[in-house]
């Protein structure tokens, strides 16, 4: 038994990505996370290469022990081959304890991230977000071209 809840208690103690989108447009006012045309998983492309403006809407839940210690988010765009695809966000953050809070709470951070993306070719992207060197989260994006684009490009 004692083998089964230790490592539960590490996942507990772990800071996580409970919400992860890819949206249209998103802002992280006030402590809430406010999605314009959020959860979309497709890019039609007019043309090749095609550079895409979207944002990267999440929701961190950040443990009371992880509270009022630095950590580092990394966002990347990876292609089918989870390889670079040419887009990198860094943050180090840190999750205060407001005032008032019950000990032991977890905290829940808003977090917009402005995505600029060029997708060279069609084909399955992934938005991956790590804390700290472990990706915690994901969101893959199927990069679409009609025929013309693809036969434009060939």
């Amino acid at each position: 038994m004692a083998q089964d809840s230790e490592p539960h208690q590490v996942e507990i103690n772990e800071i996580e990505i409970k919400v992860m989108m890819a949206a249209d447009g998103a802002q992280a006012v006030g402590g809430k996370l406010y999605v314009l045309g959020g959860g979309f998983d497709r890019i039609n492309m007019p043309t090749l290469p095609f550079q895409y403006r979207f944002d990267l809407a999440m929701l961190i839940e950040v443990p009371w022990v992880s509270t009022n210690q630095p950590y580092e988010v990394v966002v990347e765009l990876l292609d089918s081959d989870m390889k670079d695809a040419g887009y990198r966000a860094e943050a180090r953050m840190e999750t205060g304890r407001p005032p008032g809070t019950r000990q032991g709470t977890s905290l829940t951070v808003p977090v917009a991230v402005p995505v600029v993306a060029s997708f060279n070719e069609p084909g399955r992207y992934l938005l991956q977000a790590s804390v700290n060197g472990r990706p915690k989260n994901r969101v893959a994006i199927e990069a679409v071209a009609p025929p013309s684009a693809a036969r434009d490009a060939a």
